[in-house]
């Protein structure tokens, strides 16, 4: 019986490719966090460039340690690369649809008008969520409920960014006719106003108090007008509810 030596043992192999993979890890963790701006010169361009290069640099690595673990693993990829069976066979296992991924994703990231921490709508389903991640292959959103949602980049076919544009948000608010009127609108501007120079929302100088919108016979419905990010919308109109109702409290 021929004894087996470590060195050209299975397990020799394996937790060589384990090195490999192991100091392939920490020179992408290294590389991509040199890869970096001073704050004094950050810009939305600058952050797209810093997470393209990024990708690039994990990308490449990537592809080196795949080539490395193969020739360890005793695999010869010459051969195997210039087959056309073997193009056949990455086609069949959807070699394709990786590879619209990469390319839309390469073209979502190199556009620069979406970035982490925007508030978006994806595709005709009506996907809407913060960005957490923009990826060459998945973009990575965080819906409202706190669910973070993955979607190939490939099947991105229309997207649209809330984030820098404004939002109309018409709050119609019904209120007891229990004291005077221009008391009652008086209350609405004061906390339309607290909104106003509250920095934890962005609310924009044309935000108005509309005025009465309609009358009954022991109250009135008084609409007011907040314009403010989309992504702020739902939050601000229950905010504005609570601030509202505690100052008629804290007025009577």
């Amino acid at each position: 019986m021929i004894p087996l030596t470590f060195s050209n043992s299975t397990t020799f192999i394996l937790i060589k490719i384990f090195i490999v993979i192991l100091i392939s890890i920490f020179i992408n963790y290294f590389l991509r966090s040199f890869i970096n701006l001073p704050n004094k010169v950050q810009s939305r361009r600058g952050k797209v460039y810093i997470t393209v290069a990024r990708n690039v640099v994990t990308l490449i690595i990537f592809l080196i340690t795949s080539y490395i673990v193969f020739l360890m693993a005793g695999v010869n990829l010459t051969p195997l690369l210039a087959s056309a069976g073997l193009i056949g066979i990455i086609a069949g296992i959807g070699a394709h649809s990786l590879l619209d991924d990469l390319i839309a994703g390469f073209f979502l990231i190199l556009q620069s008008q979406i970035e982490t921490g925007d508030y978006v709508r994806v595709g005709s389903a009506g996907i809407e969520g913060t960005i957490i991640k923009i990826g060459f292959k998945n973009l990575t959103l965080k819906d409202k409920n706190g669910s973070l949602v993955i979607i190939p980049n490939g099947q991105i076919n229309n997207l649209t960014n809330y984030t820098y544009g404004k939002a109309n948000n018409f709050i119609d608010i019904t209120a007891k006719l229990d004291r005077p009127i221009d008391e009652i609108l008086k209350i609405f501007d004061d906390v339309l106003k607290d909104f106003k120079n509250d920095k934890n929302y962005k609310i924009y100088d044309e935000s108005k108090v509309i005025g009465i919108s309609n009358m009954a016979v022991d109250n009135i419905t008084i609409t007011t007008l907040i314009i403010t990010n989309y992504s702020l919308r739902g939050k601000i109109d229950m905010d504005f509810r609570y601030r509202l109702l505690k100052k008629m409290e804290e007025s009577k």
